[in-house]
């Protein structure tokens, strides 16, 4: 014998009347501008927020001198603490002591850049360079995201 089937507790569905859907002819001049309005000009706020354009000759972040700085990795990293992008210095969590900057190499072009500090009877603690900075979560060189910040 095979199983008998339940009804259905659902009731069922009412068929929808279609959508009239506009045509294109219709849909695109309805997101445009008409050709009469006037084009939007920025507004420029008298703030201390604003953005002001640094004279290139005092400015230290101008075409000639990032590309000075980024010739190679240990240039950059002293260009970024020298301008306070990267610290200069971290101290230890535990002593309050000052942690050694240590470059380690993988065998190929990367390197890694971490502070370090070990003594004994304190855990071994390393810190990317890159932590809470600006650079945290990149996988870039850093000469490689100075560029970009020029551009």
């Amino acid at each position: 014998m095979a199983p008998s089937k339940s009804p259905s507790k659902t009731k069922p569905r009412t068929p929808r009347a279609p959508r009239k859907r506009a045509s294109r002819l219709e849909r695109v001049p309805a997101s445009r501008a008409p050709s009469s309005a006037a084009p939007k000009v920025p507004v420029v706020y008298d703030s201390p927020y604003a953005y002001k354009v640094a004279d290139p000759a005092v400015s230290p972040f101008t075409f000639d001198s990032i590309m000075a700085a980024t010739l190679d990795e240990d240039t950059a990293v002293r260009f970024l603490m020298d301008r306070g992008l990267l610290a200069s210095s971290k101290l230890c969590e535990y002593c309050d002591k000052q942690t050694n900057l240590c470059v380690y190499k993988s065998g190929s072009d990367e390197e890694d850049r971490r502070r370090r500090y070990r003594r004994s009877g304190h855990p071994d603690k390393q810190l990317s360079l890159k932590k809470g900075t600006f650079f945290d979560g990149t996988k870039l060189p850093y000469r490689t995201v100075l560029r970009l910040m020029l551009f």
